[in-house]
């Protein structure tokens, strides 16, 4: 009946019979041959199982089998399984089963002959195609039982469980998930360098940027913010429009702005409470230092050490001093060497000691103290607009600015404030001890009872103090710089570098191990100024007469060069006497003209080896124009072919008056370059050895050791004076 409802045909009509007759003789032979199959494949189940209970050794699996899997009483629809869930024939002689079911039993029957009896699988037996399956179908069975055990659908029935747990597979592996679990890491909150700028940061920078007195407007603000910061870049215009008026409103609610009219300012009341926080953080941050640490010079924490009970004496072999632990105070040298700790309980080496101190006890370098206040200026002028000190032309890598400004200037911004703020070059010294490392593992260099010895110079050897072994690793940087390394090894390029800038940077001093640097080297130009300040002279070269002091010991009798490229090499490689700092040469100066000096040490050949014993400052060839800066060999003498030397010229920065009769030169108007000699005519007073500093103030230094006169110093003098009188 209902198949005539959903026809809706007329059974009066013959045609419409016909069509119904044929229906119902189609599913009858439909339902005829599916009740014929379903037979059929019961037989071939049951013949399955009495195989299979033939092939079973023990009886009480058997019997255990028959329990858990009852046979199906008649052919009655009730006990038929599902088809998903229907039993699988072991035999693979029957001609009705499917290629997927073979390919399954083949993977099993070569899955049992690699199974352990401790359940585990022994791979080694198989090939590498072999393998590969084999793990691949032990992964699917073992993936399939866990869906099994989740009641979640899975291709692994009631028959094909029974298979492999009757040959001792293990569905859970031993050796358990290959998976790695996922580690929860407590990140640190952002810093200050590390963590992007919040937008009412960004609109702070911007408005402190354009300095307008009437305060800048809303579209000002953005306009600057797109152009110099590259957070903002991705962001949509309309998005960025709504956080822009987000940080403004949120400025003017917490009253860190002002809004006035359609512009907007930073509250001076605001800018005033973060001053007086920023001086209560540092006065907080110097109590704190000062219950901490020791803020002296070495002299000063060493007498405080000595109070507490640490005693130092004579040590033999190489190391001149032994210092004591106060509680090793009463040991006996070999007992303590036995028994205690070296750069612990004693120390052979006064830096090892230095250490020590600053990591146990919290002494910190007076030195040390000047670059961290140096620091909290830079961060203080970064932060309220005021002037930066660039600190003798060296700047840190990190910026301490909470915004970073890119090369690109717009809005209004300054391009001298922009050049202090960017980077421009960047590199960094290597840590002495990575230095010290490549030297032992390349050079054969050794550390022998505190002393940094040269290769060769072990132990019961002649060991000279201060050319085969040295006290400190700076003394050694320093020979380094001064003679080379004793042989040439074949390194990497990157290798090479960091050790040729490692040495050749042991002539700057109050500079930090490992430091990352930004240098902005003076011209030639200042550094002449600067030699002249310290005592060097023209005198138909370069010339200093050497004072009687330690300092300078490494000097000839008669300092003199011919060309300022001799010179600079000379200090590139011994560095500028200390005592130049007592001659008007600040801390900040001599760090400029150290960099300079380095960064014209290209002349200096480090991996070439320079004999104490054979160096001989006197005998120093002049050079013709132009080789002494390129480091070439002179040319033959003259009655070889050689060209003639061309007469030496100045580097004038303006017109020299000619009418002057006396052809007085000053300072500001003329230096010498780097590879030239006196010229023919200079002023009188240059040529005796005076330095006039301008044509206004002239300041006569009167050196009566070269044996001038005291009217030739007023005849000097008074033509001096005409000649300003003339100009």
């Amino acid at each position: 009946m209902a198949c005539r409802e959903k026809t809706s045909f007329r059974p009066d009509e013959p045609k419409y019979h016909r069509l119904l007759i044929d229906l119902l003789g189609r599913t009858q032979q439909c339902t005829a041959t599916k009740i014929k199959q379903e037979g059929q494949r019961d037989a071939i189940s049951n013949a399955s199982s009495d195989a299979d209970a033939d092939e079973r050794t023990s009886p009480e699996t058997s019997k255990i089998d028959e329990q858990s899997s009852p046979k199906p009483k008649g052919d009655s629809p009730a006990f038929r399984t599902r088809p998903s869930n229907k039993a699988i024939p072991t035999s693979l002689n029957c001609g009705e089963m499917s290629a997927s079911k073979r390919k399954w039993l083949s993977n099993l029957n070569k899955l049992k002959s690699i199974i352990r009896p401790d359940g585990s699988l022994d791979y080694s037996s198989l090939d590498e195609e072999s393998q590969v399956c084999m793990r691949n179908f032990a992964k699917v069975q073992r993936k399939s039982f866990r869906n099994r055990e989740a009641n979640e659908p899975s291709s692994l029935t009631d028959e094909r469980y029974k298979l492999p747990v009757d040959a001792k597979f293990n569905f859970k592996p031993l050796c358990g998930s290959s998976k790695e679990k996922k580690v929860k890491i407590n990140h640190l909150p952002p810093t200050s360098l590390s963590r992007k700028p919040t937008y009412v940061e960004m609109v702070h920078e911007a408005i402190r940027s354009l300095k307008d007195r009437k305060g800048s407007s809303i579209f000002a603000i953005g306009k600057w913010i797109q152009s110099n910061l590259h957070y903002t870049k991705p962001v949509q215009a309309k998005m960025f429009k709504i956080f822009i008026n987000k940080a403004v409103n949120k400025g003017v609610k917490d009253s860190r702005f002002v809004r006035i009219k359609n512009h907007v300012k930073i509250s001076s009341d605001w800018t005033k409470k973060q001053k007086a926080l920023l001086r209560s953080e540092r006065a907080a941050r110097k109590e704190q230092e000062k219950r901490r640490g020791f803020f002296l010079p070495w002299k000063a924490m060493w007498t405080h050490m000595r109070t507490e009970g640490w005693t130092n004496t004579r040590w033999s072999g190489l190391s001149e001093w032994i210092y004591i632990h106060p509680s090793c105070k009463d040991m006996r040298r070999r007992e303590m060497q036995e028994e205690k700790k070296r750069n612990v309980h004693w120390f052979d080496s006064c830096d090892e000691l230095k250490r020590y101190a600053r990591m146990v006890l919290g002494w910190v370098d007076a030195e040390t103290r000047g670059v961290c206040q140096r620091e909290e200026r830079v961060e203080r002028g970064e932060l309220y607009g005021e002037d930066q000190e660039e600190g003798g032309k060296l700047r840190w890598a990190e910026q301490t600015s909470s915004v970073a400004v890119d090369e690109s200037i717009g809005g209004g911004v300054s391009r001298e404030r922009n050049a202090n703020i960017s980077v421009v070059k960047c590199y960094q010294v290597i840590p002495s001890h990575e230095a010290w490392s490549v030297l032992m593992t390349y050079y054969g260099f050794s550390y022998f009872a505190g002393k940094y010895c040269y290769p060769g110079n072990e132990k019961g050897s002649n060991a000279e103090e201060g050319v085969h072994c040295f006290d400190s690793i700076e003394g050694l940087r320093r020979h380094l710089c001064a003679y080379g390394l004793p042989h040439d090894v074949v390194l990497d390029q990157e290798t090479k570098g960091k050790l040729n800038r490692w040495i050749r940077y042991a002539i700057v001093r109050n500079l930090e191990d490992g430091v990352t640097i930004n240098p902005k080297p003076i011209n030639q130009k200042e550094a002449w100024r600067l030699l002249q300040r310290c005592g060097l002279k023209w005198k138909g070269g370069y010339r200093y007469n050497r004072p009687r002091t330690k300092a300078w010991r490494h000097l000839p009798e008669k300092f003199k060069f011919d060309y300022a490229g001799d010179m600079y090499k000379h200090f590139a490689r011994f560095g500028v006497p200390n005592e130049l700092e007592g001659m008007g040469m600040n801390r900040r100066t001599r760090l400029s003209l150290d960099l300079f000096i380095v960064g014209n040490s290209y002349q200096v050949d480090t991996f070439k080896r320079f004999e104490p014993s054979n160096e001989n400052f006197d005998d120093i060839t002049p050079l013709p124009r132009g080789i002494a800066s390129r480091g070439l060999e002179p040319a033959p003498e003259e009655g070889k072919g050689a060209a003639k030397e061309r007469q030496p010229s100045l580097l004038v920065d303006h017109e020299i008056d000619e009418q002057k009769t006396s052809r007085h030169f000053s300072k500001r108007r003329a230096h010498p370059s780097t590879d030239c000699k006196a010229p023919p005519e200079e002023c009188i007073s240059n040529a005796l050895g005076f330095d006039c500093e301008t044509d206004n103030e002239i300041d006569m230094e009167l050196t009566k050791s070269e044996g001038v006169s005291i009217k030739e110093e007023e005849k000097i003098k008074y033509a001096c004076e005409t000649d300003n009188e003339s100009g």
